[in-house]
């Protein structure tokens, strides 16, 4: 999370020096980066819900159309925010996720 948003340099509350942390900026961000971040995000805030991270033990939790339809959303908002010179690749990329999720393959 520092990451994200950044820290100053300082100390720790035992005594520890901190290196400054830079803020990642968001104009940095490739397709593949927020794709992650959008992974990773849902990952965590499922598991700090109780709920399962893993797809085959989600179904039960959500209809196959809901799951679509939220990946849909969230492919969605990251085009808005990228540079239309990078949603082929990104978008390709999401396909290739999906693809190799169905077909097995991790």
């Amino acid at each position: 999370m520092q990451r994200l948003v950044g820290r100053r340099a300082g100390m720790s509350g035992d005594g520890r020096p901190l290196e400054e942390i830079t803020a990642l900026d968001p104009n940095d961000l490739n397709a593949q980066d927020v794709a992650r971040l959008a992974v990773e995000g849902v990952r965590i805030e499922r598991l700090a819900m109780g709920m399962p991270t893993d797809v085959s033990k989600a179904i039960d939790t959500f209809t196959l159309r809901e799951v679509r339809d939220l990946v849909e959303t969230i492919v969605e908002a990251a085009l808005e925010r990228m540079p239309e010179a990078e949603h082929e690749g990104y978008v390709r990329f999401v396909r290739e996720i999906g693809q190799t999720r169905s077909n097995g393959r991790h």
